[in-house]
């Protein structure tokens, strides 16, 4: 249980990252106003709904879609074999 739990403990961070690189970037704006607090992303502009929603042709999946998807495949890269 503790090796596993090594593995993963820096997940938020990574994860956070991996869901900055899914936000569009037009002014910067988004990226700049989402932070990881805690062990959760908080998108913290008006419109992150409407991005997330797909509304830009940057990311027309939103930020919170391939991020899950994303983290799902990094547990099991990670724990494989434990």
């Amino acid at each position: 249980m503790a090796l596993a739990k090594k593995r993963i403990e820096d997940l938020p961070e990574a994860a956070h990252e991996e869901f900055l690189k899914n936000t569009p970037k037009r002014t910067g704006n988004a990226r700049r106003q989402t932070r990881l607090q805690g062990d959760s992303i908080v998108a913290d502009y008006a419109y992150s709904q409407r991005l997330d929603e797909g509304y830009s042709k940057q990311s027309p999946r939103g930020m919170t879609e391939p991020t899950e998807q994303w983290i799902q495949q990094e547990v099991d890269r990670r724990l494989k074999g434990l």
